[in-house]
């Protein structure tokens, strides 16, 4: 029965009694569940003569927070494997959005061959906690791989099992990058050895070869004076001629492989700053009686020079190189005339050299710098001069190019690099 008081009160104040005496209930309520419960995160305080209570479910707000910005995915399984929440970022990682994960099976992103090593942990997780390297298969993506951890996590109702995801693979990357490095490593470590060794068998073979050749040679050279006047001999006279020209090509291919092999350890020749005005004219006194003999002339303009780190062994061999080819190629219907300029031009030393000889044909141009290849047979040589310039050029990260026009000439331009500061080639 309401007492007398009460039935003076409008309508409007009992109702604010009657909600002032549910909220109070409410809160004993609470109260009683934290007590019950033994939660350590229920608060009871006092606000304006009101008593709040504050428990896990009242933080749970601030722990969703937290979750949704990790890195790693979260996942809570149910005893089925269903997905019952998920954070944003496991969506990510399975290219879905976070309706189309949640009550989904978790199996549903695992590869085929995973599928039965999940239930064993997944079985196992729900007693212990569990960690295991794992892989994902995302849609339509590439496979994941994961790092994921087990635990279970209790609730008002049942248990559910937590997995903490995490991403793998830029670590997977880097280790896969690791390997690949350690094993060019070891393959470099190989071909080191292996070029080790062909120099060696190069070196030993036209050393050991030599001494033969040149006992031929002379062997032959008695023969011929043994024959000489002996008229009845003529045929065995050309015969030993043969000889002698296989003969001298065999030296000739002795000596070629000798100077590869010193090409090849000249290749690390520390660079230095070098006289290129002083270089090219040694050149051109060692190379003296060919120019006298072919009448050629060689003329030489160098506008800079300054800045050119080199080997001087290395850039003595280039030059020697391109000019006696340019004499050795020349046009018997004209004097041979061969310009060498060398000039500063947008950070590097350009050396060109033209000539007015015979021209190639650059249809094949790809191997023009081929070891033994050689476009005009009825002139001596090997073939050896313009790949040696070749591996210098690319081992100082240098360049070479070539412009021919067959009966008119070639120029062939090589780019020197300009260091502030001498780097090994």
């Amino acid at each position: 029965m309401l007492n007398h008081a009460s039935k003076h009160k409008t309508a409007e104040e009992l109702q604010q009694e009657v909600d002032e005496l549910r909220y109070q209930l409410q809160v004993a309520e609470d109260t009683i569940e934290a007590i019950r419960t033994g939660s350590v995160d229920a608060l009871a305080v006092q606000e304006n003569g009101v008593t709040k209570i504050f428990t896990l479910e009242g933080a749970e707000e601030t722990y969703r927070v937290l979750v949704e910005n990790m890195g790693e995915g979260a996942v809570t399984l149910n005893q089925h494997g269903l997905i019952l929440y998920c954070n944003s970022q496991f969506a990510k990682f399975v290219n879905l959005s976070l309706s189309e994960v949640i009550g989904s099976p978790f199996q549903r992103f695992l590869p085929t061959d995973y599928q039965e090593s999940f239930q064993t942990i997944f079985a196992l997780g729900w007693k212990q906690h569990v960690k295991s390297e794992f892989v994902l298969k995302p849609i339509q993506q590439d496979l994941l791989h994961v790092y994921i951890s087990l635990t279970t996590i209790a609730t008002k109702g049942d248990e559910v099992l937590g997995i903490i995801i995490t991403n793998l693979s830029e670590q997977k990357e880097l280790e896969r990058l690791t390997l690949t490095k350690r094993e060019l490593s070891k393959k470099n470590e190989e071909l080191i050895r292996i070029n080790d060794d062909l120099d060696t068998f190069v070196y030993t073979a036209s050393h050991d070869l030599k001494n033969p050749v040149l006992n031929i040679e002379g062997l032959v050279t008695i023969l011929e004076e043994v024959l000489e006047g002996d008229a009845s001999s003529e045929e065995v006279k050309q015969i030993i001629s043969h000889i002698s020209s296989s003969v001298t090509r065999f030296k000739t291919t002795i000596l070629d492989l000798t100077e590869i092999s010193k090409v090849q350890k000249n290749f690390s020749s520390t660079p230095e700053a070098i006289d290129c005005q002083q270089i090219i004219k040694e050149v051109k006194e060692g190379l003296g009686e060919i120019i006298s003999t072919s009448n050629a002339e060689v003329i030489v303009s160098i506008s800079d020079c300054h800045g050119l780190q080199f080997s001087k062994k290395n850039f003595k061999s280039i030059v020697y190189n391109l000019l006696s080819n340019a004499i050795k190629y020349r046009s018997p219907d004209r004097k041979p005339i061969i310009y060498v300029n060398l000039e500063n031009k947008d950070n590097y030393i350009v050396l060109s050299v033209r000539d007015n000889g015979l021209g190639i044909n650059l249809k094949n141009e790809s191997k023009l710098f081929a070891m033994f290849k050689r476009y005009h047979d009825h002139v001596e040589g090997s073939g050896i001069g313009l790949y040696i310039v070749k591996r210098i050029m690319d081992n100082a990260d240098g360049k070479i190019s070539v412009d021919s026009e067959i009966g008119k000439g070639s120029t062939f331009t090589l780019y020197f690099k300009v260091f502030e500061e001498a780097k090994s080639y």
